[in-house]
């Protein structure tokens, strides 16, 4: 690492500034990275320097200690390994990798607050966009509404970044159903000061005002009529995301909230 070192420093700056751009381009039809637990035990030095966690494994339903990775892509191939090679390289180089991205991080929302907290502040906020998603409620799944609210507490925490953007998850029978076809502000706030499991995620969104921008970006797809209280509830909310819902964030958590 020391030979790398030398070897870059000794170089003009405006060659090094090329070497960055070919090591971490801007690909401009995708500029999404994925970022994801280690389904494994994290072996890289990269990862070794990493802030650790624990994850509820989805099958054995068991603690795991592990950290985050970049899921690397054929498309386009990158090599963010540069940036760790010293301070300096790390201050020229961040730009390229954190400016031109934006970093999807799925279901594994536990990753966000230590991927955040790795980052200095001014390198937090060259970053365009943090992307997540809202699962449906899923019986043989554990609630992730602690992971989504330690998630909200470290971006209120941190500031600084531009854009949340939440796929939210929805299911919604073809035809007509018995109950509620969709849900209003007021339905919103009374479901929320019960803290309904399948809703207590949505006020802790309040907690990051702070943030530029936060964009809903619905995913509903086709279920089955729903045949019990919790069903129709959900497919309710799955039909409110233009109305309801969105007034509610806006009106009554004072998010700067957009619909995508």
């Amino acid at each position: 690492m020391k030979n790398m070192e030398a070897s870059l420093l000794g170089l003009p700056p405006e060659i090094r500034l090329q070497i960055y751009d070919y090591l971490l381009p801007d690909n401009k039809e995708d500029r999404c990275l994925s970022i994801r637990h280690y389904i494994t035990k994290p072996t890289t030095v990269e990862s070794k320097r990493r802030s650790k966690y624990h994850v509820i494994t989805a099958i054995q339903r068991r603690y795991m200690r592990t950290t985050y990775h970049l899921v690397a892509s054929s498309d386009s191939p990158m090599f963010p390994q540069i940036i760790s090679v010293c301070k300096k390289v790390y201050d020229e180089a961040s730009h390229f990798l954190y400016s031109r991205h934006s970093f999807d991080f799925g279901l594994d929302i536990e990753a966000v607050g230590p991927f955040l907290s790795d980052l200095s502040p001014s390198t937090r906020q060259l970053i365009p966009e943090i992307r997540v998603r809202k699962r449906a409620p899923n019986p043989f799944l554990q609630s992730d509404n602690a992971a989504w609210d330690k998630m909200c507490g470290a971006l209120a925490e941190m500031g600084g970044l531009q854009t949340l953007a939440i796929v939210v998850e929805g299911r919604r029978p073809r035809g007509e159903y018995d109950g509620p076809q969709e849900l209003t502000v007021s339905d919103f706030r009374l479901l929320s000061g019960l803290k309904h499991e399948c809703l207590e995620w949505i006020p802790l969104l309040g907690s990051v005002r702070s943030i530029r921008n936060v964009d809903i970006i619905p995913d509903v797809r086709e279920s089955f009529p729903p045949t019990c209280m919790e069903s129709r509830l959900f497919a309710a909310f799955s039909g409110s995301f233009h109305k309801g819902f969105i007034r509610y964030l806006k009106d009554d958590l004072g998010l700067p909230v957009r619909i995508c």
